[in-house]
């Protein structure tokens, strides 16, 4: 399992919704909370760095760009520890190929 001791990374999410994406080590997922609900993107560890596996948008949260915060916040963690992401999860993966520049 890849090292996670480095400190939190700054997070747009907090201007654009009120709330910085937070990882969740515990649970292994990044998640947006706003209005007492929450989205998150799920992960697992591979031996390089994470897999991104599942992406979860309260239905009346979707459409704000929440998605995208979260994918934004994973790439961004993996760029900054070195890791490889895979993304495993349909959102993931059509968010990458619109965004080839890879966020983060």
């Amino acid at each position: 399992m890849p090292s996670s001791n480095l400190p939190p990374e700054p997070d747009i999410s907090k201007r654009t919704f009120g709330a910085p994406v937070v990882n969740n080590a515990s649970l292994r997922r990044f998640e947006l909370e706003v209005g007492g609900e929450t989205a998150f993107l799920q992960y697992s560890f591979e031996a390089n760095g994470f897999s991104l596996d599942h992406t979860h948008v309260p239905d009346s949260m979707r459409g704000k760009g929440m998605g995208a915060a979260l994918v934004r916040a994973a790439m961004a963690e993996a760029k900054r520890r070195g890791w490889e992401a895979t993304a495993r999860c349909a959102f993931v993966e059509a968010f990458l190929k619109k965004h080839p520049e890879k966020p983060g």
